[in-house]
């Protein structure tokens, strides 16, 4: 998993994602998890909703590159 496919996934489900949950679903540990949501909040390239649930963020992509459909 790579940050880009991290983000095209979490596009094309519209669910917001933890580490945990994004490292689940690609069978990564929560460390590349918590790298790729990293890379995806701080890059311009992609427009994110935050959320914050027991203390946990949670990030939503809804667009990339200003494209809101997954490929």
């Amino acid at each position: 998993m790579n940050t880009h496919t991290a983000a095209e996934k979490m596009l094309e489900t519209g669910l917001f994602y933890t580490a945990r949950t994004l490292g689940h679903a690609f069978g990564e540990s929560v460390k590349h998890g918590t790298r790729c949501l990293k890379n995806i909040k701080r890059d311009t390239r992609y427009t994110t909703v935050s959320e914050t649930r027991l203390g946990v963020d949670a990030i939503k992509v809804i667009a990339i590159d200003g494209r809101r459909v997954s490929i």
